[in-house]
């Protein structure tokens, strides 16, 4: 999208409160495009922003919900992890990461800095999520919605929603204090 583009797709989106209206989302591309007032291709399946910054009065910062995609251009990885975590702070914390790479050491820093309840790695986060490309329990229910918020960073499965309860035998002598 131009830049007049995705000020009239935003200005449809939020409207006066500045956060996305439930009622746009999950709406078809073509749709909201017609619906803020210009038009794209047949067939357009998304709507892309390119932004340069990351703020809390940005609504592309946030989860859109919707067919609108939004990318950053840094010159290196470090830049984009720098980036990543901007984004991660201003309240897109999220329950899954995608990162593609064949760099060993970049996937690992995304890994080690990212506050998420998961990385996929080189696969797609939708399906890689629900564990069609991964060896995550197949499900379409996720855990929490954001790292250490809630009871599980897995898939939600039959075992999540069963109560166990186990038994656990001592296998090393407690530490003895010893008065001085």
């Amino acid at each position: 999208m131009s830049g007049e583009e995705e000020e009239m797709l935003i200005r449809l989106l939020c409207g006066v409160s500045g956060h996305i209206d439930p009622e746009y989302m999950g709406k078809p591309a073509i749709w909201l495009a017609k619906r803020a007032g210009f038009g794209v291709p047949e067939g357009t399946r998304v709507l892309v922003s390119r932004q340069k910054y990351v703020s809390a009065h940005n609504p592309y910062a946030e989860a859109m919900n919707c067919p609108v995609m939004v990318f950053y251009i840094e010159p290196d990885w470090t830049m984009a992890c720098e980036k990543c975590m901007e984004l991660l702070a201003n309240g897109s914390r999220c329950h899954t990461l995608a990162i593609h790479s064949r760099d060993q050491a970049v996937i690992g820093q995304f890994a080690a800095k990212k506050p998420v309840g998961r990385i996929l790695v080189n696969t797609p986060a939708v399906f890689g999520a629900m564990g069609a490309t991964t060896n995550l329990f197949p499900a379409v229910h996720l855990g929490a919605a954001s790292a250490g918020l809630g009871i599980t960073a897995d898939n939600v499965s039959p075992m999540n929603l069963v109560y166990l309860r186990s038994v656990a035998l001592g296998v090393r002598r407690a530490p003895v204090e010893t008065g001085n």
